[in-house]
């Protein structure tokens, strides 16, 4: 079987980057009460459980000396842990990533409760929509300029 480059293996930083940007997108739908849909549910699902890997794997960034093994950590770990590895060393002003562990939770929490028909608060929405926008700011500043065809 052939392998085909696909543009999320040549940037690691274009899939994260797609994902943040849509629940932004969708954060913004239950914020004005306009069209949040299941399509818009599953993406905070998604995101969330992929912060979740970002901050086990910012943990194993920053405690190196952890006794793990990488192997037996999930495949979205280990290519978190690589992700936020070149996130650091591309940055033009390096600064200290998000706490994807809060930003996961946050965005967990606004999806529970409005699956309970119990609307989200507003400033809640916007300070998810505003970590979001904040971490997507850092990914532009530290993704590499690739050559466009």
């Amino acid at each position: 079987m052939p392998i085909t480059p696909l543009q999320s293996n040549a940037d690691p930083f274009a899939l994260l980057a797609s994902m943040t940007s849509n629940v932004v997108l969708s954060l913004e739908k239950l914020r004005q009460n306009e069209g949040f849909d299941r399509e818009d549910g599953a993406a905070l699902s998604r995101i969330s459980a992929r912060y979740d890997s970002l901050s086990e794997a910012n943990e194993l960034r920053v405690n190196p000396d952890r006794p793990v093994s990488f192997e037996s950590l999930s495949a979205d770990v280990r290519t978190g842990f690589f992700t936020l590895v070149t996130i650091q060393s591309s940055s033009n002003r390096p600064r200290e990533l998000p706490d994807f562990g809060t930003m996961a939770s946050h965005i967990r929490s606004i999806l529970i409760r409005y699956e309970s028909g119990i609307p989200p608060a507003t400033d809640e929405i916007e300070k998810a929509q505003l970590a979001c926008l904040d971490f997507l700011e850092q990914l532009n500043e530290s993704r590499p300029a690739f050559p466009q065809p």
